[in-house]
């Protein structure tokens, strides 16, 4: 019998690292606030370095790329 522990750090089934969202309840805010002062070759840089790491975002990207690809490729003709 396996028993979940209610704490802000708790893992959802598909993650094992913590909620940073419960650890640091303003980080979205700070992040958001911080990513509108960067330019766009470093915000471009930060996310493919995330994308490295995650495989969520990586195919959320890779999607979206190839559906951007196919729509200009279907305009061209």
């Amino acid at each position: 019998m396996t028993l979940a522990l209610k704490t802000p750090f708790r893992s959802s089934s598909r993650d094992t690292a913590p909620s940073w969202k419960y650890a640091f309840p303003r980080a979205e805010e700070l992040i958001g606030e911080y990513v509108t002062t960067l330019s766009d070759d470093v915000i471009r840089e930060l996310l493919l370095e995330a994308v490295e790491r995650d495989a969520v975002l990586r195919d959320k990207l890779l999607f979206a790329a190839r559906t951007a690809s196919a729509a200009l490729s279907t305009c061209r003709h």
